[in-house]
């Protein structure tokens, strides 16, 4: 019985590695996409602003678990598939700029404007990209959203290498 249990969890890890694996391939390039932008606000008021997409070498993270299960953080951001509206990628954080709206100067008014980074594979064809802020209710809402095609070589500054 043991055995049987322990083949039919090892089958489960390899069909679910070899379904990652295929989403990742199928929806993403070997190379990472770095995602800049800017967050403003006050302690009661927030906005997001495209600053750059940034091209970067090879993807280090995980090829498999490309979806975000753990609903860990107090924002998440999220990569649809632009074609199908397919989730293709997701991941929970947490940012300085939140802290900061706990401060007395966010709480008097005080506007500021931090800059933040995402990083995910780079898709292969345009993607929507989100970033939603979980609520008192834990439920997340979304507040930004760009869509960042890689086919356009105006969106997407290619990494480049200076050598001395």
């Amino acid at each position: 019985m043991r055995f049987i249990l322990s083949a039919v969890v090892f089958l489960a890890i390899l069909s679910s590695q070899a379904v990652g694996g295929e989403l990742y391939s199928r929806s993403f390039t070997k190379k990472a996409l770095r995602v800049d932008y800017y967050h403003s606000g006050t302690s009661e008021s927030e906005s997001f602003s495209l600053d750059r997409a940034l091209e970067e070498g090879p993807w280090p993270g995980s090829r498999v678990n490309l979806i975000d299960t753990l609903n860990l953080g107090e924002y998440q951001f999220r990569v649809y598939d632009v074609v199908t509206g397919r989730l293709i990628y997701s991941r929970g954080y947490s940012t300085i700029f939140n802290e900061w709206q706990t401060t007395d100067e966010a709480a008097s008014g005080m506007y500021r404007t931090f800059s933040e980074s995402l990083r995910f594979p780079l898709p292969r064809r345009a993607v929507q990209v989100t970033i939603a802020r979980r609520g008192k209710n834990m439920a997340f809402r979304e507040l930004f959203s760009v869509i960042i095609d890689p086919a356009d070589p105006t969106q997407i500054v290619k990494e480049t290498h200076e050598t001395s």
